[in-house]
């Protein structure tokens, strides 16, 4: 049985929708929160701290400028895969969903899919992984290297790096409806008819 911690890194504040969404999320045992550092080192900070706990199956890292529908995580676990998420716009025009394909030793963006694909990769503000992929990565990396920033990649796009080298997919499902807050919430269909009229 799945015992799932949800882990958010917050920067300045989590939106009100972000409350909501985590206040109503099924599925989810506990979370944990942090204020005030660098991406990578929160989340860092944040699985650490969630892994503490012997009976953590999985992490949901989740930002804290997302929103969601309560049936978001269940829907990730019923993959039943080592890593899933879900795809969610850029903040800024022209909104392009954040889904990236390997090329050489960066990233490019590629079209979304439209079903549940494996991907490359994605960021990590909404996706669930299982505990013993943290594991995999402290083997070949080093201890909680897992968001460490390669060379040209955010940590985001290095922990996805980290992961396939290991030999694990990510898996996208696009049908979990994601919201990512700019100055309005904005899902995929809202941001692809924004991008097309600028």
């Amino acid at each position: 049985m799945a015992y799932v911690i949800v882990a958010t890194p917050i920067y300045h504040h989590p939106t009100a929708e972000f409350l909501w969404s985590l206040l109503h999320l099924e599925g989810r045992d506990g979370f944990v929160m942090v204020k005030g550092v660098m991406l990578a080192a929160a989340r860092r900070d944040l699985i650490e701290r969630a892994l503490v706990y012997e009976n953590v199956t999985h992490v949901l890292m989740a930002d804290a400028d997302l929103a969601f529908s309560p049936d978001a995580l269940t829907r990730l676990l019923a993959h039943d895969v080592d890593v899933a998420a879900g795809i969610y716009p850029a903040r800024r025009p022209p909104y392009t969903p954040l889904v990236y394909t390997a090329l050489h030793d960066m990233f490019m963006f590629r079209v979304p899919p439209t079903a549940q694909a494996s991907v490359d990769a994605i960021p990590c503000g909404f996706m669930l992984v299982r505990r013993g992929v943290f594991t995999a990565l402290d083997e070949r990396f080093g201890r909680a290297r897992w968001f460490e920033g390669m060379p040209g990649l955010e940590p985001d796009l290095s922990f996805c790096r980290r992961v396939t080298a290991c030999g694990f997919k990510i898996l996208c499902d696009p049908r979990i409806h994601l919201y990512h807050s700019v100055d309005v919430m904005l899902d995929l269909v809202t941001a692809a008819r924004m991008g097309s009229a600028l």
